[in-house]
């Protein structure tokens, strides 16, 4: 059993050992090399959190929350793509899925932790909100997802999709706003 790191705003008292299902390690053989940081808002859209998706020693996709902008503790803990796969391939064929799929690979840890790395789901592509159903979502092909790993794990830049960068540098856009014409002082 690891004891597993637990982040949070607060201080803890204690932090007991974890039986995590798709732990990695930090070092060692089962060593991740991150492959990219990020950042997305929490499903409550009330902070945001940083992640970082890595691949181990056995080529396997991981991935992790390393901060939350908002209160909240939750485990910094590697969770395995597989095994998220395989959670959300348990769930019934075209029904919509929540969170909760995630709860037994990570027991032990804060429940944040299952919302925090949904979130990265669905910032990552693999769930999407439903169309139907309120607080579910519906599974979507991790194609693009594992694509865009195996292109930064050969050292391939990757930009997303439809991604527009400004023309102006970022000094021009902050400044004092020009008045709108109709808006002038009246003559007193």
């Amino acid at each position: 059993m690891k004891a597993a790191t637990i982040k949070t705003t607060k201080p803890l008292k204690t932090v007991a050992p974890v039986a995590i299902v798709a732990t990695v390690g930090e070092t060692g053989e089962d060593a991740v090399r991150v492959l990219k940081r990020g950042i997305c808002p929490t499903l409550s859209g009330k902070s945001n959190v940083s992640f970082e998706i890595g691949v181990d020693s056995r080529g396997d996709v991981c991935l992790r929350v390393v901060q939350n902008s908002g209160h909240g503790s939750f485990s910094d803990t590697w969770v395995r793509f597989k095994e998220i796969q395989a959670a959300l391939e348990r769930a019934p064929k075209g029904a919509p899925v929540s969170s909760f799929l995630l709860s037994p690979l990570l027991r032990g840890v804060s429940g944040n932790t299952v919302g925090f790395i949904w979130a990265v789901l669905v910032k990552e592509g693999i769930v999407a909100p439903s169309a139907t159903t309120k607080r579910r979502y519906d599974r979507l092909e991790p194609t693009a997802f594992l694509a865009q790993v195996r292109d930064l794990m050969d050292g391939r830049v990757v930009t997303a999709a439809g991604e527009k960068k400004s023309q102006k540098p970022a000094a021009a856009k902050v400044g004092v706003d020009k008045p709108k014409k109709g808006n002038k002082s009246p003559k007193t």
